[in-house]
């Protein structure tokens, strides 16, 4: 075997473990270095941990950063496809439309109804085009969480050689970012 034949293997297996969920984080009784279980039960030694791992970070957690919150907002967001282009310029566009209140809806049509109808009827033309162009499979519905800014300046985001960075450390509304 080649190291041109290592490489990939190497490649496949950091992947793996990135992608692996962590569940708890501590330090080894014996060598003091930090060390993770996964949600497989399978125990890493660590040189470093960086805590990449979202709002619901068990490394924040574990570092003693305060729970997030709840922004009293949600977000809906979904994917629209234009196999021909879709002619907008390549600019990012937020649509805020301050006062409305919005239902819960219980399946992607009635999302892609409430939205398109009630919360962004007043929107201009090119947003509606876009939302009714939305692949109805691809909508997702999420709580804004937050963690509050004092929390962040005065809570500690690392411990010897683990960190946290990223929505694991500051999760905040699209407002804001």
């Amino acid at each position: 075997m080649e190291f041109k034949d290592l490489v990939p293997l190497r490649i496949l297996i950091l992947i793996m473990i990135l992608v692996t969920r962590v569940a708890d984080t501590g330090f080894g009784a014996q060598s003091g270095a930090p060390s993770q279980w996964s949600r497989t039960h399978s125990l890493s030694q660590c040189l470093v941990v960086i805590g990449c791992d979202g709002v619901h970070s068990a490394v924040a957690q574990w570092l003693g950063l305060s729970k997030t919150m709840k922004a009293g907002r949600s977000a809906v967001r979904g994917l629209s496809l234009y196999p021909e282009g879709h002619g907008f310029k390549m600019q990012v566009r937020q649509f805020i439309k301050g006062g409305v209140q919005l239902d819960i809806p219980i399946s992607p049509e009635l999302i892609l109804k409430d939205v398109t109808t009630n919360l962004a009827k007043d929107f201009p033309l090119e947003f509606l085009a876009v939302t009714k162009n939305t692949d109805l499979s691809t909508l997702t519905w999420a709580i804004l969480i937050f963690r509050a800014p004092w929390d962040i300046a005065l809570g500690q985001a690392h411990s010897g050689n683990v960190i946290v960075a990223g929505d694991a450390m500051h999760p905040m509304t699209p407002e804001i970012k």
